[in-house]
């Protein structure tokens, strides 16, 4: 995540992608810890296998969700404040006399 922090452009999406969940027996970190420092950092943790097909929708649709809503707010333009005018008088109009 540090290298994340410091290369990566403001506002990436980040997210914790378990892969090979399949594969029990070699597992080095069980998806808990990896759900607790995900929680803690405010991004999203998945535990994927794409063997048996297994959260690999779910995590590539999520993330890419959040991308498309960052895109969709930065693009928005920015909401100015209303102003109204109050109190404006209207400009007397000259009057003729014609003899």
């Amino acid at each position: 995540m540090q290298e994340i922090e410091r290369y990566a452009s403001e506002g990436v999406v980040r997210a914790i992608i378990g892969n090979k969940a399949d594969q029990t027996d070699r597992k080095q970190t069980n998806f808990e810890t990896a759900k607790e420092l995900a929680d803690s950092m405010g991004i999203s943790a998945f535990e994927t296998s794409a063997k048996n097909n297994t959260g690999v929708d779910e995590a590539f649709m999520t993330v890419t969700r959040a991308i498309i809503s960052r895109q969709k707010a930065a693009a928005e333009p920015a909401k100015r404040p209303t102003i109204a005018v109050v109190g404006t008088t209207k400009k007397k109009e000259k009057s003729t006399c014609t003899i």
